[in-house]
């Protein structure tokens, strides 16, 4: 899998298992999700690791259970063109500082930045996304659909893989911090 697989494989650093979104085909790699005491309440001080403030769609803004919604999916969406553009400043500022599946996100992105590769378009084809639990901050938020199959190039545009199509359903927890939605955590579920 160019996102999802890279992503379950590529966010170890040789000590603890690695973590992200599962996606399943035949043939992936089994993905390893992140464990319930990855996604304990944060301190409410903690922001994102960038100052840069992303246009998210209006939906987006509103601190209600839909706006938490639109944000969790525009999140998702952004994660994938992440893989095509090679910058992860987006989702980082997109992303509580504490997260600690996100830092895996954006390892994935800089080390295909640093190999000069890239995916052909982004895998992601977000179906559904519905909010499934209330916290203090924020709400739990699944995001389900499907991974297309892309290709991994190099940085001359020679195809070094295909990924296989897949599902994914990514339960992410969205916390309302200052006057907008940071994701604080995320697990396949």
């Amino acid at each position: 899998m160019v996102l999802g697989g890279a992503l379950v494989a590529g966010c170890s650093d040789g000590g603890d298992p690695p973590s992200g979104p599962t996606s399943s085909s035949p043939g992936s790699v089994s993905p390893t999700t992140s464990s319930p005491s990855s996604s304990s309440t944060s301190s409410s001080s903690s922001s994102s690791p960038s100052s840069a403030t992303v246009a998210v769609p209006r939906a987006a803004t509103k601190k209600t259970p839909e706006g938490a919604e639109a944000f969790a999916r525009f999140y998702w969406e952004s994660v994938g063109q992440s893989t095509v553009s090679l910058d992860s400043s987006k989702v980082r500022s997109m992303s509580t500082i504490d997260c600690p599946d996100c830092k895996g996100l954006y390892e994935v992105v800089d080390t295909l930045r640093r190999k000069g590769q890239k995916a052909e378009s982004s895998s992601f084809d977000i179906r559904l996304v519905t909010q499934t639990a209330k916290s203090d901050e924020g709400f739990v938020v699944e995001v389900a659909g499907k991974e297309r199959p892309i290709r991994l190039l190099d940085s001359s545009g020679k195809v070094l893989s295909t990924s296989k199509a897949g599902v994914f359903t990514w339960a992410t927890r969205v916390v309302w911090r200052g006057d907008r939605w940071l994701v604080n955590s995320f697990k396949g579920v």
